[in-house]
């Protein structure tokens, strides 16, 4: 029990590293109200189902422009490749996808 906590403790340490790494910043979204309550806006959020493993379909075309994207990004700056559309039309998906079959990266972040 003693090592699982020790794991879970680096785990967390190697992953406020890579925020400060990143330059990522709290948003005020995030920020607790006098009562140190949640404010009303994280309520919003929703939580998606992690991406089995499967077929996405008649999204090939959106796939491989969103692998050459992210392969033809420049090295020495960080990108943000935004994905827009109408709900349930599969950004998320399409997003988890390209996180999980994208190689080569010294470091990955899932926001």
């Amino acid at each position: 029990m003693v090592d699982n906590m020790e794991e879970v403790v680096e785990r967390i340490e190697f992953l406020v590293s890579q925020k400060d790494i990143l330059g990522l910043q709290r948003s005020t979204n995030d920020l607790k109200t006098k009562d140190n309550n949640l404010s009303s806006s994280s309520s919003s959020w929703r939580e998606t189902t992690c991406l089995m493993e499967g077929k996405i379909y008649g999204r090939e075309d959106d796939q491989q422009a969103l692998i050459k994207i992210i392969h033809d990004r420049s090295e020495s700056q960080l990108s943000v490749i935004p994905i827009v559309g109408m709900g349930g039309v599969g950004k998320t998906t399409l997003a988890k996808w390209a996180y999980s079959v994208a190689e080569g990266f010294d470091l990955k972040a899932w926001l």
